[in-house]
Formats: structure tokens, sequence, C-alpha cells
């Protein structure tokens, strides 16, 4: 590679540092692993050797674009050469929205730092991602380890993790996204293949059945389809309404911290900012709910 080559490598992943928080994965393979996402994977840069970055694995093929050939560059500025021959055997323009660092966030805290010397000038460019760090969960409940799941989505079976499941479904992310498309719901995944849905936009709940109660202590959720979607989620005791939280969802991740205890019932009730109808639009995911059940 020449020396004009590199620096303009590394002024082109300055200006995508500075457009989002992304993370550069180096010596990796293509689609090799990259971070906890298991839908995320590297993507070799079209002018770099065994250089490239973090980004979803699945975006439609059919909205991703050629490079220009001359010199594989991009004319839009939202977008980034890379390889990607499970779509095209040639460069693709992929989004730099997909391989922001709150949709693939990094396997472990790390400072990239490189110095490309020029003729003239020297570059230095770093990347530091970072991973915070969570209090120790006494009960965490991932999707993931359902007896028999397949990949088409299919009601959580009662009794699961403790608990009966209404209007809930587990769903297989990567498989959901090869098939539809990017959505929230990889933004909803934080571990493993599988999260939990809305089935059809309706109210989810999540009763009980394994202690004399149980304390709801966080959640990571995303909607679906749109932003803003306002996700109403409370919580019961003895059929009575002990806890309630009103909050924006986004399509991209969000940590919810609840500390709630001695429930039996925990109801999800998502509704559209701009219309009260119910469906795909008031879909959302949830992953690793934080519960503790009552001795």
């Amino acid at each position: 590679m020449t020396k004009s080559t590199i620096s303009y490598f590394a002024l082109f992943l300055l200006s995508i540092i500075a457009q989002v928080r992304s993370q550069v994965c180096q010596n990796v393979g293509q689609y090799g692993q990259c971070s906890v996402n298991s839908a995320c994977g590297c993507f070799h840069m079209a002018n770099a050797d065994d250089t490239g970055v973090c980004g979803f694995l699945w975006p439609s093929c059919s909205h991703l674009s050629p490079c220009n050939s001359a010199n594989n560059t991009c004319q839009s500025s939202d977008t980034i050469c890379v390889h990607h021959p499970r779509c095209q055997n040639s460069p693709v323009c992929y989004p730099v929205s997909m391989i922001d660092q709150r949709v693939c966030p990094p396997t472990t805290i790390a400072t990239t730092q490189q110095t490309v010397v020029t003729s003239t000038t020297s570059i230095p460019w770093s990347t530091t991602a970072t991973t915070p760090v969570q209090p120790k969960c006494p009960r965490l409940i991932t999707f993931d380890d359902i007896l028999n799941a397949v990949r088409i989505p299919q009601p959580i079976p009662p009794g699961y993790s403790g608990f009966q499941w209404v209007n809930a479904n587990y769903m297989n992310v990567t498989y959901h996204e090869q098939i539809n498309g990017l959505s929230g719901y990889s933004n909803a995944l934080t571990s493993g293949h599988f999260i939990a849905v809305n089935k059809d936009g309706q109210n989810l709940h999540m009763i009980n059945n394994a202690a004399k109660s149980f304390s709801l202590k966080s959640l990571i959720v995303a909607s679906a389809s749109n932003n803003n979607l306002i996700l109403e989620i409370t919580g019961k005791r003895g059929g009575t309404i002990s806890n309630t939280r009103r909050i924006t969802l986004q399509m991209q991740s969000q940590r919810v911290d609840l500390d709630w205890s001695y429930l039996d019932t925990v109801s999800f009730s998502a509704e559209d900012s701009k219309s009260s109808a119910k469906g795909r639009e008031t879909s959302f995911g949830i992953d690793n709910l934080c519960i503790e059940f009552t001795k």
C-alpha cells in the first residue's frame, strides 16, 4: 500500500469517527467477530489490508450501491466503501449508521492508536471503545435458552424462566433481518441471537408463577420500526398497580432501570406517538430482562 493511499485511508477514518462512534477492527477476518452483538462482523475496507470497520452483518443487499470503481469511494457522505462479498463481488457503499457502537458494541475495552506518516506530515488518529460496567444481575432472562427454539418467531413457552407469557414471541434476530432487512430489533439484541417481541404490536404481559413475587430490576428495549414510540411499563401486585413508567423508545438500544419489587405481573403497552393504532408500528423488542425472585 502506498503512502498516499495510507494517508487517504487515515483521513477517511477520521471523517467517519467524527460522524459516528465506530470501531475499527484490525487483523480480523472478513465478517469476523468484533462485537458482543452477534449480528455484527468486520467489514474489510476497500482501500486497506487487514483493516475494517465493525458493522451490522445483515443490511438488505438491494439497498447497497456499488462503490466508484475508479477509486473505491462513495458519492454519499453517510456511506463507506467496504467489501461485502455476500452481496456483491465488488466493494459496496455501506451506511455509516450501521457501524455505530450503539449498534455494534465492542467485545472488550480497547484502545487502538496509529500514526500515519506522509512525506511532510504525521496524522495521529485513535478510537477508544468502552463497555460500561453494569451491576451483576441475580437472574438474567436472555431468551437464548428456550428449548427447541426455531428461527421463525413463535410464542414464548409457558413457564419459561418462571413466567406465563401473554402476547410474547421469541425471535431469532439474525434470521429475521436476513429476510426482512434492518430493524430496531438488532439494537434490542444484547446477547446471543434471540429477543422477546410483542406479538402483532399487542400488549405484552409476564406473569410470575415460580415464586411468591419477583423484582424487575432492568431491561434492554428498542422500537422495531419507528422512533418516538411510547412504551408504558406497569407493575402489579395482587391485581393492583404498584409501579408505572412511561418512556419514549427509539430504534436504538435503551437500558431501562426500574428496581421494582414484590410484583406478580408486569405489562408492556406501546402506542405510536402519532397514532393510536396498533400493529407493526407499535412493535418492540426486549432483551436481558434482569429479575430476582422473592424467597
